[in-house]
């Protein structure tokens, strides 16, 4: 069985975030949330950031469950894997800027 160096390079992605999400859930990695990072305090405010961390962490780990399951069943061929983590990427997007406002 031979490596396919495409899995070793999504293997490295998803480890990278995994690792971002748990930075992210423990509380550690508020300086990954971008645009949180660099608001103003009174925007900041408008965001209630235990739900933001916990939208983004889980979302990024579902993102990399997603990049290895998606290497590994081929039936989508290159476009259809991109648009699927594109449309997951939108909703997380949605989901932080709806579900996270106070």
């Amino acid at each position: 069985m031979s490596v396919n160096m495409d899995m070793v390079y999504m293997g490295i992605a998803a480890s990278i975030l995994v690792i971002c999400a748990i930075l992210i859930l423990f509380g550690r990695g508020d300086w990954l949330l971008s645009g949180y990072n660099t608001a103003s305090d009174e925007k900041r405010a408008k965001y209630n950031v235990v739900r933001l961390r916990a939208v983004t962490g889980i979302g990024l780990i579902v993102l990399a469950a997603e990049i290895v399951i998606l290497e590994f069943v081929s039936i989508f061929g290159e476009n259809g894997r991109a648009t699927i983590l594109c449309v997951t990427a939108l909703l997380l997007s949605l989901l932080s800027m709806t579900y996270c406002k106070r």
